[in-house]
């Protein structure tokens, strides 16, 4: 198991959920630990998460 840390961004949308946000880290080949929104617009949001690379 190897832990990262990453900053990732995302498309801001209106109905912003949990579920859509671990489903892109997921898609990336991330299992999501721990994750915070760090800045928010009104198109992205950037993340700082810590992950284990799959």
């Amino acid at each position: 198991m190897k832990l990262e840390i990453k900053h990732f961004t995302l498309e801001n949308k209106k109905d912003l959920t949990t579920d859509y946000i671990e489903q892109n880290i997921q898609e990336q080949g991330y299992t999501p630990l721990r994750w915070a929104i760090i800045e928010a617009n009104q198109k992205k949001i950037l993340l700082d998460m810590v992950v284990i690379k799959n």
